[in-house]
């Protein structure tokens, strides 16, 4: 595989794990309200007579759900999230409320300068761009090895 193929799958995965650290509280509850949902349906089919083992029937669907990539992408950041030092926690809370704006057309991304300054309200101090940078790429790169390790699919 040639060099150029390796870098745009790694920026592609960079991307992948970035919306997933960026939009993980939404996820956790749409993936919370999925599981409820399936609670719901089989307490309705519960009283049904049509099926032999309600309670083993429902384990399984919940394990199954318990075990699919969202759950396990969830778990990875639930993990980083523990791991983070106080500064990058700080920054991962900021672009989460955010969103993470970052152009396609190149040019400076639109989340720094707000988190900058909120960075500076809540620390005390203004971190530099490229500092600010670094800190995500830290946090991506972390990301993403563990999502490897517990075989998230990007």
């Amino acid at each position: 595989m040639e060099a150029a193929k390796i870098k745009e799958i790694l920026r592609q995965q960079n991307r992948t794990v970035s919306e997933w650290l960026v939009n993980y509280n939404k996820r956790k509850h749409e993936h919370e309200e999925g599981r409820l949902e399936l609670l719901k349906k089989s307490e309705l089919n519960g009283h049904s007579k049509m099926k032999s083992k309600p309670t083993e029937t429902l384990a399984v669907k919940l394990v199954s759900y318990d075990d699919n990539n969202t759950a396990r992408w969830l778990s990875t950041i639930e993990i980083v999230v523990k791991t983070l030092n106080h500064k990058q926690a700080v920054l991962l809370k900021l672009c989460q409320e955010c969103k993470l704006y970052a152009p396609k057309h190149g040019g400076r991304p639109g989340w720094i300068a707000p988190i900058q300054f909120r960075m500076g309200e809540i620390i005390g101090a203004c971190p530099a761009e490229q500092i600010l940078k670094q800190m995500w790429s830290d946090i991506v790169v972390f990301t993403a090895r563990l999502a490897y390790i517990k075989n998230c699919k990007f």
